[in-house]
């Protein structure tokens, strides 16, 4: 793997392998978590904008141009980052590049596709209130965090898209869509690669100084508990804490106790809950370690009757009880196994090195694996002590009467 940083500030990372495609994934270090209440859901709003038009293309024919080799675009926003990609096969890299670079330098951003991203967004927005799936997990975020911007949802509100301006976003995007705030992730196999980065991007102006405030989240002191009612027919249940950034080294054990909770079939919260009693059919663990904050969570949908069984269940797996050697093998096993599967896609192999280089840098990548094999039962047994304290935060939606 190898790393540049560009005189303009660009931070290039590049993993060559033997492979048909390349992935070019561009990072830019802003998300709902730099947002302020007038502007909630800008981040998410640009990224539907993205692809939507230049200078010298329309959005039909940057996607045709892409899509008429068999490539693939597409974007994402989360709390701390925008990423927008292209997938496509190694021999049109050059087209791929200027493309990318075409978007950043040359978007046009036309009060038209504005006022149709903006629709497109309300409705999504109702999607989410509309599926408790989805809504489930914005409202536990909304009062896990009492301080820290991660309580806000990624794609805002109905009222601050709405009010947007097409001017809100252009000034945003001049502000943090400048080299020196983006890392360009690259996996595949191309020649001369840093060469036609420098072409296509190396001109790029960077933008000034950018700095994020730190807000320090409030430690909870007891058990809080939400519900809500609606129109469902299931209750869907949240459970979970606020844990440590993915620098802190505790986020690999927590990472162990995720695939011990949640890895599948022969997870511990699958075999109990569903396997064993058939209290559910959705049930699991996520474990998301961000830049400057992490969380750990349990969710469950069942049918009201069997929810105080379920819920039970749930807290005491918490525990981990009878956690031995060889269980603590296939939770690593597992991890190693099914990451590195994944990462034959150059798509998911560009993401996650881009993500390390924002988080800190894209070495602690290549350690990761090292990280998780050192993990003992000694280090999960601390850890759930420490961070399952039992001030845990558990919203539940339930049928209205």
């Amino acid at each position: 793997m190898q790393k540049k940083v560009l005189k303009n500030g660009l931070t290039v990372i590049y993993d060559e392998r033997d492979t048909d495609s390349v992935a070019v994934e561009v990072l830019v270090k802003v998300g709902s978590n730099n947002e302020n209440d007038k502007i909630r859901g800008i981040s998410h709003f640009l990224e539907h904008m993205l692809f939507e038009g230049t200078k010298t293309r329309t959005n039909r024919q940057i996607a045709q141009q892409i899509e008429s080799v068999g490539g693939e675009m597409n974007a994402a926003t989360t709390n701390e980052r925008t990423i927008f990609y292209i997938h496509i096969l190694g021999r049109y890299i050059d087209k791929c590049l200027e493309i990318l670079a075409d978007i950043i330098k040359n978007s046009i951003f036309s009060e038209k596709e504005f006022e149709k991203e903006r629709k497109v967004i309300l409705e999504e927005i109702s999607m989410i209130q509309d599926d408790p799936k989805l809504f489930q997990f914005d409202y536990f975020m909304s009062k896990l965090f009492k301080k820290h911007p991660s309580k806000y949802s990624v794609i805002g509100t109905k009222e601050s898209i709405s009010k947007m301006k097409r001017g809100d976003l252009v000034s945003y995007f001049k502000k943090y869509y400048v080299p020196n705030n983006m890392v360009l992730a690259i996996s595949g196999n191309v020649k001369n690669i840093l060469d036609k980065i420098e072409r296509y991007f190396g001109d790029i102006e960077p933008g000034k100084e950018i700095t994020f405030e730190f807000i320090k989240e409030v430690k909870d002191k007891k058990p809080e508990g939400y519900k809500l009612r609606k129109n469902i027919d299931h209750s869907y249940l949240i459970l979970g804490y606020k844990t440590v950034p993915r620098t802190n080294k505790d986020s690999y054990a927590l990472d162990v106790i995720q695939s011990l909770l949640s890895r599948g079939f022969s997870s511990r919260l699958l075999d109990e809950i569903r396997n064993k009693r058939g209290l559910a059919y959705n049930v699991g663990a996520i474990h998301e370690s961000m830049s400057t904050i992490g969380y750990f969570l349990s969710f469950l949908s069942t049918d009201k009757k069997n929810l105080d069984e379920a819920r039970k269940i749930l807290l005491e797996q918490f525990n981990l009880p009878g956690l031995n050697e060889k269980e603590l093998k296939e939770a690593k096993d597992y991890i190693e196994g099914n990451m590195k599967i994944k990462q034959e896609d150059n798509k998911e192999r560009s993401d996650f090195i881009g993500f390390w280089e924002l988080v800190e840098d894209c070495k602690r990548a290549e350690n990761y694996f090292n990280e998780i094999r050192k993990v003992t039962v000694n280090d999960v047994k601390r850890v759930v002590r420490k961070y399952f304290d039992g001030n845990y935060t558990e919203i539940l939606l339930e049928q209205k009467d």
